[in-house]
């Protein structure tokens, strides 16, 4: 990076790195692999200080909650798995989704998070019970993309793919659907 300085380099990963996520105190930094880890770097130490390692495939991406306290992981093996940051331990796997999740995000200053799959569709997650609050049908394509953004407007959410953007009520089935090619909802 022009006029930059290089603080420290991620080698450890033993496959590529999918996703990364800054921790919001702005001291670490999350890296999600294809050698099915996530670990977590301290800028301090200059190192990699934990390695997570309960998913069975591809790790795709992983989102720090507003208080640092845990990480959210998303990965091939269809599962997300919430990281209590100060056990380095798995807390809960999240399972519902069909196929890869690609994508979480969570909803600032809450305990829920939302996630988009391959299986074409975005669940809304409670972290302290553990389940499914809702799952949104009919993206053509796979939930890679999640807006952050929109989950503080509460009770809304944004989602888009390649084809179609939704904008979705919480609580309600969607209130908005805007889309190039035609689809029903399931």
């Amino acid at each position: 990076m022009p006029g930059g300085n290089l603080i420290m380099s991620g080698d450890g990963h033993k496959d590529w790195v999918a996703g990364v996520a800054f921790h919001p105190a702005g001291t670490h930094l999350a890296s999600a692999s294809g050698d099915c880890t996530v670990k977590i770097w301290d800028f301090a130490q200059k190192r990699c200080t934990v390695t997570l390692t309960e998913h069975t495939a591809a790790v795709w991406n992983a989102a720090f909650h507003s208080t640092g306290d845990y990480l959210a992981s998303c990965s091939l093996d269809h599962s997300v798995r919430l990281w209590d940051l100060h056990t380095s331990r798995c807390r809960l796997a999240f399972r519902g989704h069909v196929d890869s999740v690609n994508e979480v995000v969570w909803q600032p200053h809450t305990n829920n998070f939302a996630t988009g799959s391959s299986d074409k569709t975005v669940s809304l997650w409670d972290m302290r019970t553990g389940l499914c609050a809702q799952t949104l049908y009919g993206h053509l394509n796979s939930g890679k993309e999640l807006s952050p953004s929109a989950l503080t407007v509460c009770p809304y959410i944004a989602i888009y793919d390649t084809d179609t953007f939704g904008f979705y009520r919480t609580s309600e089935p969607p209130l908005l659907q805007l889309s190039r090619r035609c689809h029903r909802e399931r």
